[in-house]
């Protein structure tokens, strides 16, 4: 099994544009996981037995974006947004079921 993952974050933030401050970030992620094995021995293909080979691989990954603004009154204001992406993917190899 391989296990990759790795992030990445980055924002800014300023004060006083005409009494408003605001914050801008965003960050990204994925992670990736590959399996193979080593150690398989399938009787039922005969002569033809791979004992190693490449199963598949997960992957994920995650982009979030945020900005906000807000304003001192005397209840106070803020508004924001923020803005999530998913994606999720599935690969696998048949080459451990069959003859090469």
């Amino acid at each position: 099994m391989r296990d990759i993952d790795y992030q990445v974050a980055a924002g800014v933030k300023g004060t006083d544009f005409y009494g408003i401050n605001w914050d801008f970030s965003s960050n990204f992620g994925r992670d990736e996981v590959r399996y193979n094995e080593t150690t398989s021995l399938n009787a039922s293909l005969g002569t033809c037995k791979p004992t190693d080979f490449y199963i598949g691989s997960l992957a994920s990954s995650e982009w979030t974006t945020n900005f906000d603004l807000s304003r001192n009154f005397d209840i106070g204001l803020s508004a924001g947004a923020a803005l999530r992406r998913r994606r999720r993917g599935v690969s696998t190899e048949p080459v451990h079921y069959r003859c090469r």
